[in-house]
């Protein structure tokens, strides 16, 4: 790796660490004010900042983890879902892994050393739940109207 590449990695991996702990901040926040939409908007902001960084650098495991919590977070932000006590804790488990993908890449360059599949199933599995759940509940009737 040139010396270039070497400060661009740094410079990376500085800034992630950055994003990384304004998250933490952001979601401790987050779990006394679910409906805070700037919150959430922050939130997603430093999610893509890091994903545009990592797939630049040609990190697809974070790009992966990341494009999945994004497009949850996402789905937050529109009012698609509900932030809850349940919803934090997965978009935390993948903030964690996150952190360990940062970590690789840390000590071995890359990102192939972290597995991510289970983390990355979980927040599609999330989202495929919640979509099933608003096509599977009717729109509310007027009382005694047939339709």
């Amino acid at each position: 790796m040139n010396d270039e590449m070497k400060e661009i990695l740094n410079d990376f991996l500085a800034e992630s660490s950055e994003m990384l702990e304004a998250l933490d901040q952001h979601f401790v926040k987050l779990e006394t004010e679910p409906s805070n939409t700037e919150l959430l908007n922050e939130i997603f902001r430093c999610m893509h900042s890091m994903k545009g960084s990592a797939g630049f650098l040609g990190f697809t495991h974070l790009v992966e983890v990341a494009h999945q919590a994004e497009s949850l977070l996402n789905k937050l932000r529109q009012g698609e879902m509900k932030v809850t006590p349940f919803i934090i804790d997965i978009i935390l488990e993948a903030v964690d892994a996150v952190k360990m993908l940062q970590s690789d890449i840390r000590e071995t360059g890359g990102d192939s050393h972290v597995e991510t599949q289970g983390i990355v199933n979980k927040l599609a599995l999330t989202m495929d739940s919640a979509d099933d759940l608003m096509l599977s509940v009717s729109p509310p009737k007027k009382a005694g109207m047939d339709t």
